[in-house]
């Protein structure tokens, strides 16, 4: 089967602009990967028809060079491969109709495509627009791997529903010559995204036919800075291509790059670099402890490349508050999360009702405290460690496990409402250990 390839990341570019010129396409390359594209001249119905009578031919080896034709010529033989496939002749009947579906599940076979960037030079936290522009040439309509119309969407299903429907076809590289991975954001914190990405992983994906003659194009804003995006935080020039390679059943025209639909690459400058924190990162969080007069202090900094949130509801309603738990160990034992030698406390509470102005907006690079805790308080713990050590460690873990779509349930359940943002962060980040003294 040729149909698209899994999707096992997510997104892909596909960028539209100007028609006041002509675009320049890139063909469809029937010959290998490593030769320029070029289209076949168009055949003519005779041609066509006698090269659907050599499927029946007694010669094996004009049967398949007839097959590889038709397969060539794409959408310009399927009448032919139609009427093919209703032959009382038995084989060339299932050699047209075998033919037919698999240039039927193939996307954008015969097509041109064009990807364009704008604007081109940008900083890292400025967001560009990538449209991907197609050109049927064909006689005969050709599927392209996006909806017609994506309706009444909002902003963020649209972003990245459009990356999903070309995910698997582009191929985006840095200025070091490596590839990037796509990032994405947690699906589930929205539901109408959940469902965009679910259909199209269940291999459902959207699509629709372009007309003979006619062009068609997907526009994925926010390519760099969506809800799902190519974080391009280094300096320097990148490249996107669209790349689609048919799967088909035959393995020697995939080893000859038979079918492959390429563009020109599209390239993006990025003129200033994001903070090392940043395109360093690990994480979308992390947590330091500091040294702030009499107590030590616990400082949050966001590390992610767009905003986030973070609930400073603090307390024990796991559904809408979150936790900052100080935790102390003797210097020598080596349990991190419990044992004889540790001990936690978790002074940090503003109470049972949940506060919207608690929810705090911190942006990439943004550092905030988030819990202080006095050193008289700590000793006072360490002396209850067990045979009472001269030195301990102390670190620090915010946890929380309650979504914006979870919180605003919760709170709805008792009869009021509250505006929770949705890229609201969950899980648990631990700082590193300090060492205080009695």
């Amino acid at each position: 089967m040729i149909g698209r390839l899994s999707l096992s990341a997510v997104l892909l570019v596909w960028l539209a602009g100007s028609s006041a010129e002509r675009p320049v396409f890139a063909a469809v390359d029937t010959a290998p990967a490593s030769q320029p594209a070029s289209r076949p001249a168009r055949p003519s119905p005779e041609r066509i028809a006698t090269v659907v009578r050599q499927l029946s031919h007694p010669a094996y080896a004009r049967r398949r060079a007839a097959i590889r034709q038709l397969a060539e010529w794409g959408p310009v033989a399927f009448p032919a491969l139609r009427q093919a496939a209703q032959s009382k002749d038995l084989e060339t009947a299932l050699l047209a109709r075998d033919l037919l579906a698999e240039l039927q599940s193939a996307i954008l076979i015969g097509a041109q495509v064009r990807l364009e960037v704008n604007p081109p030079r940008v900083p890292w936290d400025e967001p560009f627009t990538v449209t991907v522009h197609v050109f049927n040439p064909t006689g005969e309509p050709i599927e392209a791997p996006w909806p017609a119309d994506q309706g009444e969407a909002d902003d963020d299903v649209r972003q990245v529903a459009a990356l999903m429907d070309v995910g698997d076809f582009l191929v985006v590289t840095g200025p070091d010559g490596q590839s990037l991975d796509l990032r994405v954001d947690p699906i589930e914190r929205s539901a109408e995204v959940y469902e965009a990405v679910n259909l199209r992983a269940r291999d459902l994906s959207p699509s629709h036919p372009v007309p003979a003659g006619a062009t068609d194009r997907l526009v994925i804003n926010a390519f760099n800075r969506g809800w799902a995006r190519y974080p391009m935080l280094t300096a320097g020039k990148y490249t996107i291509q669209f790349s689609y390679q048919p799967q088909w059943n035959d393995p020697t025209w995939i080893d000859e790059g038979f079918g492959l639909v390429r563009s020109e690459p599209a390239t993006v400058e990025i003129i200033q670099s994001a903070p090392e924190a940043i395109r360093t990162a690990e994480g979308p969080l992390r947590l330091k402890i500091e040294p702030d007069g009499e107590s030590l202090a616990v400082r949050v900094e966001s590390t992610w490349d767009r905003d986030q949130w973070i609930n400073l509801n603090l307390g024990d309603d796991l559904q809408t508050q979150a936790r900052v738990e100080w935790r102390l160990q003797g210097k020598e034992d080596g349990q991190d999360d419990g044992g004889d030698g540790s001990a936690s406390w978790t002074p940090e509470s503003t109470g049972d009702v949940f506060r919207p102005e608690l929810v705090r907006r911190i942006r990439p690079g943004e550092r905030m405290i988030i819990g202080r805790a006095p050193l008289t308080a700590l000793r006072e713990r360490m002396s209850r460690l067990p045979k009472a050590p001269g030195e301990a460690r102390v670190f620090v873990r915010y946890s929380t496990i309650g979504n914006a779509p979870c919180i605003r349930e919760e709170i709805g359940r008792k009869g009021r409402t509250a505006n929770v943002p949705t890229h609201l962060y969950t899980g648990t980040i631990r700082s590193d250990s300090v060492v205080i003294r009695r």
